[in-house]
């Protein structure tokens, strides 16, 4: 399975992690997080990322943007990048609206750690989507959530 992955992402298949769902995967990356001083966390989002976060005890800030405008951006500036990291479900949940690659890019270059969850990405054309995993490579940072289970 990871063979066939890597081949069809074109990335190495040591970068593939399979589990038997996402919140397993959840938990190995707030693990991580927990390593670092402080997590952001867009909100609204996925109640399950604050649950786990201070399950474990990370410090979280939350940081609000506003989804009702056409167009939107995150302003995320971590006051210690090398000791932050971040966790951003994309499209985002519950609003469906996808961040670009243009907002998520710099991103990985103010965090320690990103955590990108891509659950419903499947929804968009893809033509649309927003992915980063042909980045990975590129950033040993990035760690990508993606379930088979809603369109497998």
């Amino acid at each position: 399975m990871r063979l066939a992955l890597g081949q069809l992402h074109n990335i190495s298949p040591d970068w593939i992690v399979p589990s038997n769902g996402a919140s397993e995967l959840l938990t190995g990356a707030v693990r991580e997080l927990v390593n670092l001083k402080l997590t952001y966390l867009i909100v609204p989002g996925f109640w399950d990322y604050w649950r786990a976060l201070q399950g474990f005890g990370a410090k979280v800030k939350s940081c609000p943007f506003s989804w009702k405008r056409k167009t939107f951006f995150l302003n995320l500036d971590p006051v210690n990048p090398q000791l932050s990291g971040v966790i951003i479900n994309n499209p985002h949940n519950p609003t469906g609206k996808l961040f670009h690659r243009d907002i998520l890019l710099p991103l990985l270059e103010k965090f320690a750690l990103v955590v990108v969850y891509k659950s419903f990405m499947d929804f968009f054309p893809p033509h649309e989507q927003q992915s980063l995993i042909p980045m990975m490579g590129d950033y040993p940072n990035l760690v990508i959530i993606r379930l088979l289970t809603k369109f497998g």
